[in-house]
């Protein structure tokens, strides 16, 4: 993208990251609250640890959940919840906590999503739709759909299109969804969490298609500059999918004693593509993800 954008669009994104974390200093009804050093997670810990009748959702997330300075939210359905926090000694775990009441007032099959606060220019992610039959001593694990987080991308993308100023600007968003489109075919994956070990490749690359027409767009200078700084969050939220997708395959490749060799060069692609992702190189961190991804099912790229 030009240079005065990239500016422009990293400083919406700090600007994101700062009211955040004011939010989080004002607002009392939030359980969550930060330590003195803001580096330390919140501990929550589960019912059955305390003794109390309450009931938890724990949500696994192989990238993890970061340690910031900002109300977490838990959305079930169009309900949210504040009352979340790490389980002791885990980052890839979060815990939010429910009385009898509040979990029996819940609708089942509701989607259940996590994100930060504010919300407006955040990454979202998904963890199916509630099913309470499958509570267990008080507590309900979930663990991530990428189908369901790629999805929400599309629909909000979707929902920027409204505010496009020229038809030259809606093709080139039309091609991004598209192809993002196309990565969610179902012959792709192999549930909600996993691709085909034979075609699911093919979800990196029109993934990679996709980011680069999103690029693309950002060079626009008739880009409706109140639209652009949704545009970070939502490629965030597409590569946090496709890291997952990665991680998810080592870690199943690793417990079935998978060739150490193999792991390990996925791991390093792994790696690498969160250096990427940092230095905001979208195309190549999605491609590092493709390369362990591939590496974790015997797949050199």
């Amino acid at each position: 993208m030009t240079v005065w954008k990239r500016i422009f669009v990293r400083s919406c994104f700090m600007l994101t990251l700062l009211l955040s974390a004011c939010i989080s200093r004002s607002t009392p009804t939030i359980e969550l609250q930060p330590t003195e050093t803001e580096t330390q997670p919140v501990v929550t810990l589960r019912s059955t640890d305390v003794g109390d009748s309450s009931i938890q959702i724990e949500l696994y997330s192989p990238n993890g959940f970061e340690v910031r300075n900002a109300p977490v939210v838990l959305r079930i359905g169009d309900t949210e919840f504040f009352s979340g926090g790490f389980l002791a000694g885990d980052t890839r775990t979060m815990t939010f906590r429910f009385s009898q009441q509040e979990f029996a007032d819940l609708s089942d099959r509701e989607a259940i999503s996590f994100l930060y606060g504010p919300y407006e220019n955040e990454a979202h992610r998904f963890f199916g739709k509630l099913q309470k039959e499958e509570l267990q001593d008080s507590v309900l694990k979930v663990t991530p759909h990428f189908d369901m987080t790629k999805q929400d991308a599309v629909d909000r993308l979707r929902g920027l299109q409204s505010s496009m100023t020229t038809e030259d600007l809606k093709e080139s968003l039309d091609a991004a969804l598209i192809a993002l489109e196309r990565s969610l075919e179902p012959d792709l994956w192999d549930g909600p969490s996993r691709l085909d070990p034979a075609k699911g490749e093919s979800v990196f690359l029109f993934e990679l298609e996709a980011l680069a027409q999103l690029e693309n767009l950002e060079n626009v200078e008739e880009f409706p500059l109140g639209s652009i700084a949704l545009l970070p969050a939502l490629v965030e939220q597409i590569m946090l999918a496709d890291r997952g997708l990665a991680v998810l395959a080592i870690e199943e490749r690793s417990a079935g004693g998978v060739d150490l060799l193999d792991i390990q060069n996925a791991k390093r692609e792994l790696g690498k593509g969160d250096v990427e992702r940092l230095n905001w190189e979208y195309l190549s961190a999605v491609d590092h993800y493709r390369a362990a991804w591939l590496w974790a099912g015997h797949l050199a790229p």
